[in-house]
């Protein structure tokens, strides 16, 4: 039976409904592989400025090894160089300035070595922090920028995917 004067008007806007929530639905499948592409980037993007940073690091913390070492030697040096003076003074053959500067040169001399222990440890927080993702230092923030970007990427593509979801 087929009536010509029959209200179409609701079956209508289902089918325009159903085409606009098909058509939403394809463009969100759109949307979520490209994502995708850029969450992969993203990701190998992190792991090298990670990797990239760890390497920074594992040098410094080798260049501050050295610089102890260094210092070591120095306050060695400066620590003979301070006794000879003591021992001419004692027998008036030196001046007492000459003994003052070797006592100041022993004294930084140590100094130097309680610094560059400081800065290696300061590294090395720096360096734990990079192997578990973060950063941590002078104008750094707690992620670096492709983390955060990966992270908004990832909550867009839950997004997109509960909209395929619910369209269908």
């Amino acid at each position: 039976i087929v009536n010509t004067r029959a209200d179409r008007g609701r079956l209508d806007d289902l089918r325009r409904t159903i085409n606009g929530l098909s058509s939403d639905m394809h463009a969100a499948e759109k949307r979520v592989a490209q994502l995708k592409g850029i969450e992969e980037n993203l990701v190998a993007q992190r792991n090298a400025f990670q990797e990239g940073r760890i390497l920074q690091l594992e040098a410094r913390a080798n260049e501050l090894k050295v610089q102890i070492t260094s210092a070591e030697a120095t306050h060695h040096d400066a620590q003979q160089a301070m006794e000879r003076p003591k021992k001419l003074n004692a027998t008036g053959s030196q001046t007492i300035a000459t003994l003052l500067h070797a006592e100041r040169d022993f004294k930084t001399s140590g100094l130097a070595i309680e610094a560059a222990k400081i800065r290696l440890e300061g590294n090395k927080i720096e360096l734990d922090a990079a192997r578990k993702g973060l950063s941590v230092g002078d104008s750094y923030n707690d992620l670096p920028r492709s983390a955060q970007r990966l992270d908004e990427v990832r909550q867009q593509l839950l997004d997109g995917s509960a909209r395929v979801e619910e369209n269908k």
